[in-house]
């Protein structure tokens, strides 16, 4: 509007400001000069506060206890800070942790598959070892009724 006008922002900002006069909109009219300069962070706490449904009994008791006391905000921004610090580390360890349930899942599957490869060769050598037996038991037999017969002639 300014430059369909051909003003400067100053008369702008003059016009606005006689405007609010008008208008009856002190408080806006006091604050603005103050504010000017901050305006874009003012808009945000506008917005994160109308976002949060705080309305003005909510705002009026959270600055109060900002100005006695009960609220610090460097002490809150510490604790954030240290808490955000110690979330970090827990999900580092959980990460870690994660790591090596997965190795050790990966190991457990290895000695499961060498556990179920040496239950395999163990009944393999014991139906050898059995096949053993039946042919030494069998040699003993076929010795035996040999010597049998030899024993009958001696």
């Amino acid at each position: 509007m300014a430059i369909e006008l051909n003003l400067r922002e100053g008369q702008v900002n003059k016009f606005f400001r006689e405007f609010w006069k008008l208008k009856r909109q002190y408080r806006l009219y006091e604050i603005y000069p103050q504010i000017e300069h901050c305006l874009p962070s003012f808009l945000k706490l506008h917005k994160t506060l109308k976002k949060r449904a705080l309305n003005s009994n909510n705002v009026e008791w959270f600055a109060e206890a900002i100005e006695t006391g009960a609220i610090k905000i460097p002490e809150i921004q510490k604790q954030y800070t240290k808490v955000n610090d110690e979330l970090e580390a827990i999900d580092f360890k959980k990460t870690m942790a994660k790591y090596q349930l997965d190795d050790m899942n990966n190991q457990i599957t290895y000695l499961n598959r060498i556990s179920y490869s040496k239950r395999n060769e163990m009944a393999y050598l014991k139906i050898g070892v059995q096949e053993l037996e039946r042919y030494v038991h069998g040699l003993e037999n076929n010795g035996q009724q040999q010597q049998k017969p030899n024993e009958t002639y001696s």
